[in-house]
């Protein structure tokens, strides 16, 4: 098995280009540019372990989610619902 070099957490902050890792909190400055760099990045790239720490840490909330696809698709689900509603500002 080859070793990997880097963990999801430094790619997505990596390609976002932020200079402090917990500037990719949702709802923070870079939180559309980190889904897009999410949205990049193929699930089986990261084992599921890694994409399960990158939800909880990107979303504040805990998931019992364990295979890589399904929480890819989960936290790219929840970073577009938090987009959306940061885009609609006040009413």
């Amino acid at each position: 098995m080859q070793e990997r070099e880097e963990i999801l957490l430094d790619r997505i902050w990596r390609e976002v280009g932020c200079f402090y890792l917990s500037d990719l909190h949702l709802g923070g400055y870079f939180s559309e540019q980190a889904a897009e760099a999410v949205s990049r990045i193929p699930a089986e790239e990261f084992p599921a372990n890694e994409w399960r720490e990158a939800f909880c840490y990107l979303t504040g909330e805990e998931t019992d989610c364990r295979e890589a696809r399904a929480l890819r698709r989960k936290l790219l689900k929840r970073m577009r619902e938090k987009s959306s509603l940061d885009s609609q500002g006040c009413e």
